[in-house]
């Protein structure tokens, strides 16, 4: 495995607390998905299996994921009619921080290539608007 380390910027503002997820766009090469977390300043590092351990040389579709989830679980304590038992009710919700296409690996327009020395200079740039309207905790994105 070789370095995959860089920045991550939204419109040219550098990325904290994203999970960066890469996935190898060949799977015939010898490739594993790799990821990391972008920290202070949109700095990350790839790891494949363990902390420091990098990625694979190979070409990678990217996905990010920054959000953040509102409202709490809370049990029904009136007793089910169907089921003799309580009811879990969940309001929670979760808001997008980034550009939603980011965050699906079919919408995804991110790829980066990780040559056979590996990268110290990766440039992950994501552009575009945030939609902060929050939607029910466990729905898909995408429908």
């Amino acid at each position: 495995m070789v370095p995959g380390i860089g920045t991550i910027t939204l419109n040219g503002e550098p990325v904290e607390d994203a999970l960066i997820l890469f996935a190898p766009i060949n799977s015939e090469q010898n490739q594993r998905s790799a990821s990391a977390k972008s920290m202070a300043r949109g700095k990350f590092s790839a790891m494949t299996l363990k902390h420091g351990d990098g990625i694979y040389p190979g070409e990678y579709r990217v996905t990010v994921k920054k959000t953040q989830t509102l409202g709490d679980t809370t049990v029904d304590i009136t007793v089910l009619e169907d089921r003799g038992r309580r009811g879990i009710v969940d309001d929670r919700t979760t808001v997008y921080l980034l550009p939603i296409k980011y965050n699906d690996p079919e919408m995804t327009d991110l790829m980066v290539t990780i040559p056979a020395k590996g990268s110290k200079s990766l440039e992950l740039k994501l552009v575009g608007e945030v939609d902060l309207t929050p939607i029910p905790y466990n729905r898909d994105v995408r429908r």
